[in-house]
């Protein structure tokens, strides 16, 4: 397991240098060779170097796939038994289980290192302003919104995930076909995944901040959640709402095993779906059908089914207990 200060210098030195600035190499002339800014040149190189072979390593340890020419990053997961409606897309082992689709036993901070290192900045979190002049009580009572949304900003993300079905047929489809939009009855569309990188806060006084993420395991949010410890947001008309999501029909049985794939370009199959996807909305709306009417009465996520057993399995040094 890595120290508390590996860690943090892992994070430090790659949420503030560019990533491609880790595989410079030093000019060596001979007239240059005892010239200190060379010198100083040379070291930071050397150090840079150091730390990413050390972050590489740390990908490597949770099977982590790192590909920087494609600019992805994949990650094993596998398909949680939620009890409740999603809040969360993605989440490790320790977060937010009851409301969670899929799960990871990948630590946060790792995750975030890599995805640092396909090019991905930090975006802006949702926000509310004060609505001026403010709604009359009368207007509130009628329902009248006392606040305006700032919705989220930032890098957007692509995700898709890879996993076997039951013939052994290898399938690999958009995350989105996996998550339902409970009031339209269809998988989410009409949205976006923004990178919010997480945070660095400390959890006690007197003591160094650390990757909060590592520490609550709630990675990807379906909707708004403050602050933002998470890494990413969903971006959406309905994402104030918590209990707008489920899984939809497409999501394989609890404890599939599944790879996520993090894309900073969006992949063709994730084109593709776009497509197909105003073309299935413009066909409801000719038949009339705005994707409600057959809307089963119960949230199919309420499963009330523990977490499953079967998830990517722990490395030998994690069986012992300890953080992550």
């Amino acid at each position: 397991m890595m120290t508390r200060t590996i860690r943090a210098t892992a994070l430090a030195l790659f949420c503030s240098l560019a990533v491609s600035s880790c595989n410079a190499q030093v000019e060596k002339s001979g007239g240059d060779a005892q010239d200190p800014q060379t010198k100083a040149k040379a070291k930071n190189a050397a150090k840079k170097a150091k730390v990413r072979k050390q972050v590489l390593a740390a990908l490597a340890k949770y099977d982590i796939v790192l590909d920087e020419k494609k600019k992805t990053l994949t990650i094993p997961v596998a398909v949680n038994a939620p009890t409740n409606d999603l809040e969360f897309l993605l989440i490790h082992r320790i977060g937010k289980t009851h409301e969670a689709l899929l799960l990871t036993q990948a630590k946060p901070s790792i995750i975030n290192v890599g995805l640092i290192m396909i090019g991905l900045k930090k975006g802006q979190n949702a926000s509310f302003k004060k609505k001026e002049p403010q709604p009359t009580e009368e207007q509130l009572k009628a329902g009248a919104d006392p606040f305006i949304l700032v919705p989220p900003s930032g890098q957007q993300v692509y995700m898709t995930v890879t996993f076997k079905a039951k013939d052994g047929k290898k399938i690999t489809r958009p995350v989105d076909d996996l998550l339902l939009d409970w009031h339209a009855n269809t998988s989410v569309t009409n949205h976006q995944w923004i990178y919010l990188g997480g945070r660095m806060a400390q959890m006690y006084r007197g003591e160094p901040p650390v990757y909060m993420a590592d520490y609550e395991g709630n990675l990807i949010s379906t909707c708004y959640k403050y602050p933002n410890n998470h890494i990413f947001t969903i971006e959406h008309d309905r994402a104030r709402d918590e209990m707008n999501w489920t899984k939809t029909a497409d999501c394989p049985p609890p404890g599939t095993e599944m790879e996520l794939t993090f894309h900073a370009i969006k992949p063709p199959i994730v084109a593709a779906r776009e497509v197909r996807m105003k073309r299935e909305a413009a066909a409801r709306k000719k038949a009339g059908k705005g994707g409600k009417t057959d809307r089963p009465e119960r949230n199919p996520a309420r499963e009330g089914q523990p977490p499953p057993k079967k998830v990517p399995p722990p490395k030998k040094e994690e069986k012992k207990g300890g953080k992550l």
